[in-house]
């Protein structure tokens, strides 16, 4: 393997273990989130967020550092497969060169009138790229049959590099699994209370509902709350990841880049190139 190739990866493993470490210290810290509980004359009440701390602001480059490095990664491999292929180096028409990623297969194959594909094409971009190393890109293509259905990485991984030339991706709180919510009320008996599902963990999110029986002559009862949830840091986006953990999402896209890139080293080594 190339080392520039190598030292991308090892940084991008780095510091995905990094993040991994530092969300899982996030979301155990009691002092993350505070909650509350309100009641109504009726006795009708809810748990709700009060407050989220916001997240560390190193977080967004170091999400953007990840992906960025796995995007070159494979854009180091396909430039020096290149190399390989026309025994070059420069190969003619570098600035094309990166390893393509396309949805559609049309845009992937498209040609001119004359046969020859367009600048814009993936074709365009590995028409140097020879024999099976060819063959494994064109395969791992999220147009292929077997890679759709849920948001495959190669994909994922485009879309998060596009969005990272443009802001920090965003990212939030958010439940794995539905609270336990144990209440203990002073001067009220706690009739039922009922965890509720909350699209985003988030200020003034409902957490819970419950209803409690005033006690003859209380004051507002007091009521203790006792919450035990697994929560975990998501990604935001509306396509393709929404709601898909950064920890899974970014340590599994390192594996599949990993994977990729010694398959393609087999195929066609590129631990040098010419001169």
């Amino acid at each position: 393997m190339n080392a520039d190739i190598g030292q991308r990866l090892t940084r991008a493993k780095n510091n995905v273990d990094r993040l991994g470490a530092e969300i899982v210290g996030f979301v155990t810290n009691e002092s993350t989130y505070t909650r509350a509980a309100y009641i109504d004359p009726d006795g009708n009440g809810r748990v709700y967020i009060r407050s989220v701390a916001p997240f560390p602001e190193h977080w967004g480059l170091l999400i953007g550092d990840i992906v960025t490095d796995l995007r070159f990664s494979l854009d180091y491999a396909a430039y020096e497969l290149s190399v390989r292929g026309s025994g070059q180096n420069p190969p003619p028409r570098p600035r094309r060169i990166e390893f393509p990623v396309f949805l559609h297969e049309e845009r992937f194959m498209a040609c001119n009138d004359r046969g020859q594909p367009l600048p814009s094409s993936g074709l365009a971009k590995i028409e140097h790229v020879t024999g099976t190393a060819r063959t494994i890109i064109e395969r791992v293509q999220p147009y292929k049959p077997g890679n759709g259905g849920e948001p495959y990485w190669l994909w994922v991984l485009h879309e998060l590099c596009n969005l990272n030339k443009h802001r920090f991706i965003p990212v939030s709180l958010n439940y794995l699994t539905r609270a336990v919510i144990d209440l203990t009320a002073r001067d009220a008996t706690v009739d039922w209370v009922e965890a509720q599902d909350v699209e985003r963990f988030e200020p003034n999110a409902v957490i819970g509902l419950f209803h409690v029986t005033r006690n003859p002559d209380p004051s507002t009862p007091q009521i203790d709350i006792d919450i035990e949830t697994a929560t975990d840091v998501i990604f935001q986006l509306e396509d393709p990841t929404w709601g898909y953990q950064v920890r899974s999402t970014l340590t599994d896209m390192c594996k599949s880049v990993d994977a990729l890139v010694k398959e393609l080293d087999a195929a066609l080594p590129i631990h040098g190139a010419p001169p």
